[in-house]
């Protein structure tokens, strides 16, 4: 086995969000299978588990371009990272022939689109000048690309075909082009959620063991559509008072604390509106990532809404991963791979981007039906969590280290020094 090197972009401790969980669990699960992994993320970090396999090893960073970034990327036979972080890199890159392997499981094009769709035109095109030139770069350094989903798959075979990588080279002994896209979801923990702690339950006011917990599970990113949500609720509450709704987090855990009020204090004050703050709607700090299995274990629902647009049809939700892996039934927005897969499975309900109406009607449903499910229901569930574990879902990059090789097109290119016969003596 070869020496992995992940670079991530985001916060490996205690609290994590859905970036910096990939990152520490697809390097625990590699290290577990006896590769030797290096975890680089930004300072402060912290172990965010006491499970750290000897075969893992987390270093910090001030910025990406430290002088010891190229010493750790000459110590490694593969890189791993998001596009952004490789490019930032590429100085240090560019002076060893590393294979890197690009994260393309979240597509951040599409999401600024919506988290700046409020800039002035000039800001947000120049944003996408600087996003085609990262991109440039990066779709010529990889080696191999791995994705969440198929759709994202076919996104970046485009992407990959209009920058000249779908070639006779790479095509001649792998007719799918597995070996230069494969593909590796978010996962969930092989082993199920456990319950340490009352989290919820008789812990927040007013909340109590017989109450309907609706759970949204995870930040209120610019692309989700939380108000549609408590809109459901408002309606809900008309005939119900037992449903309570929980925010355990609606911003990066570490954004900038007058971001992280913003966004909260925005919801909360729809929420007041709506007369449901503190009665039926409690908006909490992130939860640490050893609790969030208490958090799923004590709901009842998992939710996630979205509106329309190209984030969601290509997104792989995390939260939804949780839910899966907490067998919670769910109320999901059309539109993504992973919430028809769920549908299809008999454990989610989807409803139309927008329409608190449908929303409200699919959480009655559910909560009528949670005590019901059925072994039909159950079966599918157990064979999504199986294909889902994280252990499982790493295989095609595992696979990649015992073997690492610059990509077919790249073997000749002579643009990186040493070759990579001597970066690997």
């Amino acid at each position: 086995m070869s020496r992995l090197l992940i670079i991530s972009h985001d916060f490996i401790g205690r609290r994590m969000a859905g970036v910096g969980i990939r990152y520490f669990e697809i390097a625990r699960a590699l290290a577990n299978q006896g590769l030797a992994v290096t975890l680089a993320a930004p300072k402060p970090l912290e172990s965010p588990s006491a499970s750290i396999p000897a075969l893992l090893k987390l270093e910090s960073f001030q910025n990406l371009t430290e002088a010891r970034m190229s010493e750790w990327i000459r110590q490694h036979e593969v890189v791993f990272a998001y596009p952004d972080t490789i490019w930032q890199c590429r100085e240090a890159l560019d002076s060893w022939a590393v294979p890197v392997v690009v994260d393309g499981y979240d597509i951040t094009l599409f999401e600024h689109l919506e988290m700046d769709a409020d800039r002035p035109i000039e800001i947000r095109m120049r944003w996408h000048r600087d996003y085609q030139q990262m991109m440039s770069y990066v779709l010529q350094r990889g080696d191999f690309f791995v994705v969440g989903t198929e759709r994202q798959r076919d996104f970046w075979l485009g992407m990959l075909a209009a920058a000249g990588r779908v070639n006779a080279l790479n095509y001649q002994h792998d007719p799918l082009l597995c070996r230069l896209v494969g593909l590796l979801p978010y996962g969930i923990p092989d082993s199920p959620p456990t319950h340490t702690q009352n989290v919820i339950r008789s812990v927040l006011p007013s909340v109590c063991a017989s109450d309907v917990v609706v759970l949204w599970g995870g930040g209120a990113w610019p692309w989700l559509d939380p108000v549609t949500l408590l809109e459901a609720a408002a309606l809900i509450r008309k005939q119900r008072e037992d449903f309570k709704f929980i925010f355990p987090g609606v911003s990066h855990p570490h954004a900038p604390q007058a971001d992280q009020s913003a966004v909260r204090n925005s919801l909360r004050a729809h929420s007041r509106r709506l007369e449901l703050d503190e009665r039926c709607v409690f908006f909490l700090d992130w939860v640490p990532y050893d609790q969030w299995s208490c958090y799923l274990v004590e709901s009842d629902i998992g939710v996630s809404l979205h509106r329309e647009h190209l984030e969601s049809r290509f997104s792989l939700r995390t939260r939804v991963l949780s839910y899966i892996w907490a067998g919670l039934p769910m109320v999901l927005s059309k539109g993504d791979d992973l919430a028809e897969s769920a549908a299809q499975a008999g454990i989610a309900v989807l409803v139309d981007p927008g329409d608190a109406q449908a929303t409200a009607s699919a959480l009655l449903c559910l909560a009528e039906r949670k005590q019901h499910r059925s072994q039909k229901t159950l079966e599918p569930l157990e064979s999504m969590r199986a294909s889902l574990r994280w252990s499982v879902v790493v295989r095609a990059l595992c696979e990649f280290c015992s073997n690492p090789q610059l990509a077919a097109d790249r073997r000749g290119l002579q643009s990186f020094t040493p070759s990579l016969s001597q970066a690997h003596t």
